[in-house]
């Protein structure tokens, strides 16, 4: 999949990954309103910057997932972006090819959900119709996974409406990660 005027941005992305530090993420958009977000009351970012610091990996059959989000707080208290990679070998064939990984809930999907910014909204937002360049996809304990890609961030509910009838929340976001694949206590899921 390409996208029109894509590579520059991915590019401009992409600069910016050698600067990023140990265990990190940024998403980034010009512009995101989310209607409701606190209080039952919209409220727009201008710009919108997410920025985590606390990045694991979560891999089974063949699949996998990098989890973001900001400090130690529970999931449910914080702001989060989950990156999936359903079929590794896919991801890996197109990095070994030098091509984009296309954002289209197939190969690569992402959910974001800002419950600590907007308690109680319930908004589940997705990125579609972007690409991202994988630099890094070593998934064994000490392993690197990185990239960087751009992508519109949609309301989950509005990828059901009939194509050309609902627009993005924001277009040409950007995404940038990368992490250190780690185990231990807070780098491991676990249920109570």
């Amino acid at each position: 999949m390409r996208i029109p005027g894509g590579s520059a941005a991915l590019g401009a992305a992409l600069a910016v990954v050698a600067g990023c530090g140990e265990d990190s993420a940024l998403i980034t958009a010009a512009s995101l309103t989310l209607d409701p977000c606190k209080d039952g009351k919209p409220r727009t970012f201008e710009p919108f910057r997410f920025e985590a610091d606390l990045l694991r990996w979560y891999g089974a059959s063949g699949g996998g997932q990098v989890e973001m989000r900001r400090g130690w707080k529970a999931s449910t208290m914080s702001d989060q972006a989950v990156l999936q990679f359903p079929d590794l070998d896919a991801v890996r064939a197109r990095m070994d090819a030098g091509e984009d990984v296309p954002i289209d809930g197939k190969v690569a999907r992402m959910s974001i959900a800002l419950r600590a910014t907007c308690p109680g909204s319930g908004a589940a937002l997705a990125a579609r119709d972007g690409v991202m360049q994988v630099t890094s996809l070593d998934t064994s304990v000490g392993g690197r996974i990185a990239g960087a890609g751009t992508f519109d961030i949609w309301e989950e509910r509005a990828l059901a409406e009939p194509e050309g009838t609902v627009e993005p929340l924001a277009r040409g976001a950007t995404l940038r990660f990368d992490m250190e694949v780690r185990r231990g206590t807070a780098y491991e899921g676990f249920s109570r």
